[in-house]
């Protein structure tokens, strides 16, 4: 019996992790002939299939971005809107290193409906990378905001004016949005934006993000959704990440912003399988709805009065919603701590305190925690011996293997310190360290304290019922449920952390569910045979990572991203192959050419350290060249230069140009747009670099020195050269091009 109790434990916490992660999952798509008032999928789809075209990948300044902004005129001209083109030279200045890129932008803006009050724009950006179609990242925004279009148009006014926004240039750095929000004759009028954006082409939609203050759009909304999926855990990491999205460019302008997004199957970013075929229609039915309700919500908002606030909330299953202001977290946490308490000391009354068991009972939950931690680097690790990025196609395999680490963490301390403990100090215990815990947290991190801060309200009422009752089965029913609602509310969480972090990060998945499961210590624990069934949960985490390193690394449909880069160095003549790869290259890919046994060292302000072979066979572009005029100014000089060579426009491309800190850049001017560069501390190899992406026209640089100085120039045009497609032809199916793809780099040294 001892030893069936832990494996109905593990059937049990299956179970729980699988209903829950089900429940969140986005609803079915609605047909063609849907009810008219009603966002559909399929209507919106049918719309992405007319705007995606050929499936041509349509980056900044090339002719297929062009075409597909022509097809978008269309398609709004269709629904009876009028489209205005804004045609813009931007700049952006790298945070991290002097690195400026600058690009022309065409951003489309469409009146939707009229109204009174500051504007509500609907935004998502119509560029793609170079490497696929964009049908998800983020062409369904497009699709998704035109349904939302159909329907405002046939309502007709109810609130504030509304209009869309589609950008250009997001791929290259929120290009687009950086300049229509950087101009203020543009966004006068404007109240609030809704951005839409995907990280993969599958999943529930949520709401990851609003601009500083703006919980109360969060309220808002999820008074409209009919499956609200937000939580300001999200929010709080979010803001401590380094990642953008263009609603990055509202921020500051004082405008009220959110930002709706989905992120399952991961593998398909930024490649040539982000098409039609695998985006989930129900998940561009979520993120319809959910965009609908924010867009409703937004109409009918008083936007001229937006005063800022803060709050913890959380989506309970997308089936209802918890909000309450930020200042609420501390007094909850502590009537959580109060609940338990007061329900532990009903539960223990007359009974002998023993300093031991209350020792042992301490530290049930740092132990389980450590232990379900080193159990997931345990299978991860282990299956990486026998598989590169374990998990990587088959994350569901992956997550099976994470959770019976969370279990075996459970079958070991009950087996240890809760057997000392005893029943009463192995659940109360870790319940108030959990209620302690999301007091520190809403102190620290009040956003966060969600994750903590219901599931302990919730204990606290269970288990003081429970104690009240004073009935053996029912305190342990009460017992039960609580620590199953805990695990049941923080599995969507820890498993979407997976989706979005990959595999690589899988304490964010078993650390979390681990707190979570510790409250169902007194289930766990086991009074006789505890050596056998410490033993057996270890062999069981072998054994996950066994079967979890037997599974393909890769697949055709979940493959790995590897780009190939063509570089011709016209300095010394030479060309080569560079593969940069964290694990050693494919036979197949090793057999093209005579690749290097070990990575290569770096090559200052163009590559990093890649594998390296001569190229042989291929014809590439011609050497890169710039023509200068060059002009004297009262503190060093002024060169305006223009890029001479292909303008093989076919396939996009950009010019990179390293400066040497030598000669003292000060600024760079395109089209008027004036840029500073970073101090020479930021300088990139002892280069500051500047990117010009497609065509530039007249680049005018400010210099601080008069001397001459030898300038690298470079062009990069997409795909590989003339004579190249036999390396494309030794790269495994399992392989795919990724982000800016496979690259023809020609490099040559002007002094300048």
């Amino acid at each position: 019996m001892s030893l069936i109790r832990p494996l109905a434990l593990l059937a049990v916490l299956a179970l729980t992790v699988m209903l829950s992660v089900w429940l969140v999952q986005p609803p079915r798509a609605l047909p063609l002939d849907a009810p008219a008032d009603r966002f559909a999928a399929t209507r919106a789809l049918e719309k992405l299939e007319g705007l995606l075209g050929d499936g041509s990948a349509r980056p900044v300044g090339t002719p297929a971005n062009e075409a597909g902004r022509e097809r978008i005129f269309e398609a709004f001209a269709d629904l009876g809107l009028a489209t205005e083109t804004i045609t813009q030279t931007t700049c952006r200045q790298s945070e991290y290193w002097s690195l400026i890129s600058c690009t022309e932008v065409q951003n489309i803006l469409v009146p939707i409906i009229d109204g009174d009050g500051p504007a509500v724009v609907l935004m998502a950006h119509h560029d793609s990378v170079p490497t696929g179609p964009g049908a998800a990242d983020d062409t369904h925004g497009v699709a998704i905001i035109m349904e939302i279009a159909r329907l405002l148009k046939a309502e007709g006014p109810s609130g504030n004016p509304v209009m869309a926004l589609i950008t250009d240039g997001e791929e290259e750095g929120l290009l687009g949005a950086k300049a229509f929000f950087e101009e203020q004759g543009l966004i006068d009028g404007i109240g609030a934006v809704i951005n839409v954006e995907a990280r993969g082409n599958q999943g529930p939609s949520f709401l990851f993000e609003t601009t500083p203050g703006g919980a109360w759009m969060v309220k808002d909304y999820a008074a409209y959704a009919k499956r609200p999926s937000a939580s300001s855990l999200t929010q709080t990491i979010y803001e401590m990440l380094p990642n953008d999205t263009d609603l990055t460019m509202v921020k500051g302008t004082g405008l009220a912003g959110a930002n709706f997004a989905f992120l399952d199957r991961l593998p398909h970013y930024h490649t040539h399988l982000d098409n039609l075929e695998n985006l989930s229609p129900a998940s561009v039915q979520h993120q319809g709805e959910n965009m609908l309700a924010m867009t409703r919500a937004m109409i009918a908002a008083d936007l001229t009065d937006m005063a800022e606030e803060n709050a913890i909330y959380s989506d309970l299953w997308t089936w209802g919603f918890f909000y309450v202001p930020e200042g609420w977290a501390l007094p909850l946490g502590l009537l959580a701590l109060v609940l338990i308490g007061a329900a532990a000391f009903i539960a223990s009354r007359g009974e002998p305190i023993r300093p031991l068991k209350i020792f042992a009972g301490v530290f049930i939950l740092p132990l389980c925690a450590v232990l379900a931690a080193a159990g997931g680097f345990a299978v991860y690790m282990l299956a990486g011996l026998m598989t590169p990025s374990p998990g990587w196609a088959t994350p569901l395999v992956l997550v099976a293997g994470l959770v019976i680490a969370v279990w075996a963490s459970l079958a070991i301390t009950g087996a240890s310190l809760a057997r000392i403990a005893g029943d009463k100090l192995s659940l109360f215990v870790p319940w108030l360290m959990i209620a302690i815990l999301a007091c520190v947290l809403a102190i620290l991190l009040p956003g966060a304290s969600v994750l903590l801060l219901l599931p302990a309200l919730a204990a606290g009422i269970i288990l003081l019922i429970g104690a009240f009752l004073d009935r053996t089965k029912t305190k342990w029913i009460s017992a039960s449920l609580a620590g199953l609602l805990f695990v049941g509310f923080i599995a969507p969480v820890a498993v979407s952390n997976i989706a979005a972090l990959t595999g690589e990060m899988h304490y964010a998945l078993t650390v979390p569910l681990a707190l979570a499961a510790a409250t169902l210590m007194p289930l766990a624990i086991t009074r006789k045979h505890g050596l056998a069934v410490s033993g057996g949960a270890i062999v069981l985490v072998l054994i996950a990572a066994v079967v979890l390193g037997l599974q393909p690394s890769y697949t055709t449909m979940m493959p790995k991203g590897q780009n190939i880069i063509h570089a011709t160095d016209y300095r010394d003549g030479t060309s080569q192959w560079r593969i940069r790869s964290a694990t050693p290259l494919p036979d197949e890919l090793a057999r093209a050419a005579a690749f290097s046994a070990e990575p290569g060292s770096q090559v200052d302000g163009l590559f990093a350290s890649a594998y390296v072979a001569a190229a042989e066979g291929t014809t590439p572009p011609p050497a890169p060249s710039l023509s200068v005029e060059e002009r004297p100014a009262d503190d060093g000089r002024t060169l305006v230069l223009s890029v001479d060579g292909s303008e093989d426009l076919d396939r996009p491309w950009f010019t990179r140009l390293l400066i040497p800190v030598e000669a003292k850049p000060v600024a760079v001017r395109v089209n008027g747009v004036r840029t500073e560069f970073l101090a020479d501390e930021k300088a990139v190899d002892g280069y500051h670099v500047f990117v010009c992406q497609a065509a530039c026209g007249r680049i005018w640089f400010e210099l601080g020195s008069a001397a001459p100085t030898d300038w690298v120039v470079t062009s990069w045009y997409n795909g590989l050269p003339e004579g190249g497609d036999y390396m494309n032809a030794a790269r495994p199916d399992w392989m795919t091009p990724i982000h800016d793809g496979d690259l023809t780099v020609t490099i040559a040294e002007q002094r300048l």
